[in-house]
């Protein structure tokens, strides 16, 4: 009887971690779809849509790495000596504030920055 709960919760403890990566996958597509119709509005041209990002053209059609908000927002902090504040962080990526508290909760989560102050990131 025991053994019989443990092989379930040992299935259910898989299964929520799928769940986990999957939902993590949707709202990075999410933020993706959200930072092209903020582009549109502000009228930028942008290499996204809402079907995903694009290419702009073939030569980078061959290309193989796409740049996500994450990258952008990790590329900034790391370039900062002393760390970057979030309205400097807005400005060099051009996201909403809904955006970027998103993306750098996930930088943090995922253990690539961590806050040196309140509103200021640095990497880790």
């Amino acid at each position: 009887m025991i053994r019989e709960l443990k092989k379930q919760l040992k299935l259910m403890s898989g299964s929520l971690v799928d769940l986990s990566k999957q939902i993590e996958q949707i709202s990075e597509y999410m933020d993706q779809i959200q930072f092209a119709e903020d582009l549109s509005k502000s009228g930028k041209k942008s290499s996204c849509s809402k079907k995903g990002v694009t290419q702009k053209a073939d030569q980078e059609k061959n290309r193989t790495t796409k740049v996500t908000m994450l990258d952008m927002v990790f590329d900034s902090i790391k370039k900062s000596r002393n760390g970057i504040t979030i309205p400097k962080l807005r400005e060099k990526t051009g996201l909403e504030p809904k955006q970027l508290s998103n993306a750098l909760f996930k930088l943090t989560n995922k253990g690539k920055i961590k806050p040196k102050e309140r509103g200021i990131y640095i990497k880790a």
